[in-house]
Parts: C-alpha cells; structure tokens; sequence
C-alpha cells in the first residue's frame, strides 16, 4: 500500500502487482492493508496529505465497486469491515467517508472501530443527517456488543438530538423510528430525547 501511496504501484494496469493482490490475497490480508492505511493516515502526516488521500480514496471507490459489481461481498466481509479504520480519523472528507460507510453497511453487517465510526458520525452527520441515520440504524442493528460503551451513548445521543431538531419531518421521524428502535431493544433511556425535542 505504501507504493501505492507514492505511485508506484497503480490500479490501472489489469495484470499489475495490486490487482493479483486484490484477486488473490485472503480476506484477511486485504483487512489488514485496508486497516493499516487507516492507522497511517491517523499519526502520520505525510500519509495525511491530499495526494495521498485523494489516491486512496481512488484505490477504496474501485475495491468496492469491483466487490458489489461482482458479488464478493461474502469474501471480503473483513475487509469492507476495516473501513472503520478509515472513519477513525478526519483526514478523508466528511462527506465521502458518510458515502463510503454508507456502502460498505449496505454490503455487510460489520464494521471494525464501531465506537471510533459512531464518534465520528456524531461530528460529521450534520452534513447529511438522513445518511447519518441510516448508517446508525445499521450499526445499531448489528453491532450490539459496543451499545454499553459510554463512547456510543454520548455519540447516539449527540446524533438523534441534531435529527430530531432537523425542520425536515421525514428526518425527525426516521429519528423517532430509530429511538423506538432502540427502546425495544432496551435501551429506553433514549426516549427522553422525544420528550426534549418537543
């Protein structure tokens, strides 16, 4: 990946070193190249740098194109998952990483740093409050072992006050849908945000 980052490696070349990896390298493997350019891009500032990004960001889009085109999805649950690595930090632009995870929620089930994706969500979801809902209501369907976390509480709570306060009803009402959601699931301290938007 890092010679991908300084071009030396490329995507456009159908029989090059990165597609055999892509075709051929496990799940898992692909996870860890995906996760660990994430973590780059969050402590090093050279990897922070707009070419870079905008390379990547290249490199993502045609990963999960060629994954949703060709059906992979159940052969790369892993890797659409280290996207969250990628949520972690604010280096990708706000409104494509909402796209992005968008995608890989529609794709699979997962995503990895689910605390760390929420948090950001909750910075971000002003910009697309629909979008932010949808992807919250996926993760809240699916990752259910990091509701007790006091990261997701504060980020949920963060992202339903700014919906239910939206003047656009079909958003405040996809946030009451997600609250009674939430409180059939137990988690019926929620409901109080009905009572404050009002």
């Amino acid at each position: 990946m890092l010679l991908y980052g300084s071009a030396i490696l490329s995507i456009d070349t159908p029989d090059g070193l990165l597609i055999r990896f892509f075709q051929n390298a496990s799940d898992e493997l692909r996870h860890s190249a995906f996760a660990q350019t994430g973590q780059k891009f969050a402590r090093d500032s050279e990897h922070g740098a707009p070419q870079h990004i905008e390379r990547f960001q290249r490199l993502w889009e045609w990963r999960i194109s060629t994954i949703s085109q060709f059906s992979l999805a159940q052969d790369a649950d892993r890797e659409l998952a280290a996207f969250g690595w990628w949520m972690q930090t604010d280096v990708s632009p706000p409104l494509w990483s909402l796209q992005q995870l968008d995608r890989v929620l529609n794709l699979v089930d997962r995503i990895d740093m689910s605390p760390f994706v929420v948090a950001r969500l909750a910075a971000i979801g002003e910009l697309e409050p629909r979008l932010t809902l949808r992807c919250l209501d996926r993760l809240v369907k699916s990752d259910t072992r990091s509701w007790s976390s006091s990261e997701w509480d504060t980020s949920v709570r963060t992202i339903l006050t700014v919906a239910l306060q939206q003047e656009d009803e079909e958003i405040r009402d996809q946030a009451k849908a997600l609250v009674s959601s939430l409180a059939l699931r137990g988690h019926t301290s929620y409901l109080a945000l009905l009572s404050e938007a009002q």
